[in-house]
């Protein structure tokens, strides 16, 4: 719903001046804010109680936990992306980025 809502108020004029200072720990930084809403979310205990009953855990869970690190990597990145089509990322607070984002276009 963000996305789709921060899409719809993107504007391409601000393509050239958002895209600095985008993702200023780069790749990592962004795997890793993954990683950390990836385990806050589903929890460590829920990914050790599923591990019990899967067939060949040494196959599954591995594939199971990158192919969710991914996911939460690739929504990560495109809310990132789209709220800087939104407003220049310098304009972002660090306490509620995507608030301040929605409240600079009008939609409060």
């Amino acid at each position: 719903l963000i996305i789709t809502m921060a899409t719809l108020h993107a504007s391409a004029d601000n393509i050239p001046k958002n895209i600095e200072g985008f993702a200023p720990n780069g790749v990592p930084g962004i795997v890793q804010a993954s990683v950390l809403v990836f385990y806050s979310y589903i929890g460590f205990d829920a990914v050790a109680s599923i591990a019990e009953e899967v067939v060949e855990p040494e196959k599954t869970m591995p594939r199971g936990i990158l192919g969710c690190i991914a996911i939460a990597a690739s929504l990560y990145a495109l809310v990132c992306i789209s709220m800087t089509l939104m407003v220049p990322a310098a304009d972002l607070d660090s306490d509620a980025p995507i608030a301040v984002a929605f409240e600079s276009v009008g939609c409060s």
